[in-house]
């Protein structure tokens, strides 16, 4: 039976590794739509994705992978709990505060 559970934890090629570990479980094929991945990608992963030279932040806990993905089918997903209500959405932050905020990111 397929491993339930990928954990990645060398870089090198941990994209393709985790593309090609959904493929093999029919993510991708016609039906596949019924399926839900669970994706963690540890800060380790996102040197291929960063903007900038910066080094990624330190891994909170060195126990963790630098990736893990599990696939749920439709009868795994639970419906949340509760009722759920979404309004309109209502600008809280001025454009100036906002800006800031980015800069503050940056």
């Amino acid at each position: 039976m397929p491993e339930a559970l990928l954990e990645i934890h060398e870089p090198v090629g941990a994209f393709e590794r985790i593309e090609s570990w959904l493929a093999e479980r029919g993510f991708f094929a016609p039906g596949g739509e019924s399926l839900s991945a669970d994706l963690y990608l540890g800060y380790g992963l996102s040197q291929a994705i960063r903007r900038n030279v910066s080094p990624p932040p330190p891994e909170p806990c060195e126990a963790l992978p630098l990736a893990a993905c599990r696939i749920r089918g439709e009868r795994e997903l639970r419906p949340a709990t509760g009722s759920v209500h979404v309004g309109e959405w209502a600008q809280a932050w001025t454009a100036a505060e906002y800006a800031t905020a980015v800069e503050q990111v940056r």
